[in-house]
């Protein structure tokens, strides 16, 4: 998920999950439609549910019979909940904040794509997320445990797919030397000096008060910039109390967010991270992400930028599944 530095503003409102009009924008998002006029539509389109948000282009060789549902045991104990598409090099997608399988189809949809090519793909669930288990207190060296877990139980090494602010995870992965081979980073919502320490403090206190759908709207609101009216027509979506029920692990994107922002020398950071890189944005995604993704291809050794044609913050599978591919190959 996208978070905003605290000095900028996006004009474009989300329409996720339900239907809302403007004068300018018309969305239907749930199920993944998107329609007319300016601004784009830069959102990743959610499909909710197990039962709704079937593919847009289904194929007998893309179903769930290819499926393989497991579970790996993370170095303090937290089990990790994963399925396992296809046979072959390996590629872990790893989802920004809230993303988890019960919401977001999409990364399924990818995953059976790039199995039918001959990958072996593992879309998981997070830590306190989805079918995961979470363990206290987090750290983001817990997660690349996690990460570390699941590129073992694939083979020993494999290409990390990130979106948003999952990049934090993948980066670190990379540092960690797990066996991650190649990093593909969709859309890094990373903005040197954009200091989150007062979100974090109004999450927590949310939090602790156990006020997790008032933590998801602040979230909405205060962090990326959304509505607050498109937020009261989210919460009115099916898909709401499953996005409320992660709501704890908003604390973990933006506390790793957040630590790389007010890191004066990202190019230090990642000085070791050498694996072939590739940054990805779209150009129909919220103002400065674009941005964000050029610096981050900067400060890394061996990265290259790629910008998709319509694409906003959450691509269509049968955009980067090719793009992947390419890179893969």
């Amino acid at each position: 998920m996208l978070h905003v530095p605290s000095n900028r503003t996006y004009p474009h409102s989300v329409g996720a999950f339900t239907r809302w009009k403007r004068p300018d924008v018309d969305l239907i998002a749930e199920g993944g439609t998107e329609s007319v006029g300016p601004p784009p539509y830069p959102w990743p389109r959610p499909t909710l549910g197990r039962d709704g948000g079937a593919p847009t282009r289904p194929s007998p060789d893309l179903t769930n019979r290819d499926r393989i549902l497991s579970t790996v045991i993370s170095q303090d104990g937290t089990v990790v909940d994963y399925d396992r598409y296809g046979d072959g090099p390996a590629v872990v997608f790893v989802g920004g904040a809230t993303q988890h399988r019960a919401i977001d189809h999409n990364t399924g949809q990818v995953a059976r794509l790039l199995a039918a090519e001959g990958f072996t793909a593992v879309d998981y669930d997070r830590r306190g997320r989805g079918r995961s288990g979470d363990t206290a207190p987090w750290a983001l060296e817990r997660e690349v445990e996690d990460l570390a877990a699941l590129v073992k139980a694939v083979g020993g090494t494999a290409t990390l797919y990130s979106s948003s602010s999952g990049a934090t995870v993948a980066l670190a992965a990379a540092e960690a030397g797990i066996g991650v081979t190649a990093l593909a980073l969709y859309e890094p919502p990373l903005f040197a000096g954009a200091d989150h320490t007062e979100h974090l403090a109004a999450l927590r206190a949310l939090l602790a008060k156990g006020e997790n759908d008032e933590a998801m709207r602040y979230n909405l609101t205060s962090v990326i910039g959304v509505p607050a009216e498109v937020v009261d027509g989210m919460a009115q979506s099916p898909g709401w109390a499953e996005m409320v029920s992660v709501a704890p692990t908003l604390v973990y994107d933006l506390t790793g967010v957040h630590e790389i922002n007010v890191d004066p020398d990202w190019a230090g950071r990642w000085s070791s991270v050498t694996v072939p890189t590739v940054v990805y944005s779209g150009d129909q995604t919220f103002p400065g992400l674009p941005e964000a993704a050029d610096a981050v291809a900067a400060a890394l050794p061996n990265a290259t930028r790629r910008v998709l044609p319509g694409q906003g913050h959450g691509p269509a599978p049968e955009a980067i599944t090719p793009a992947l591919l390419e890179f893969l190959r």
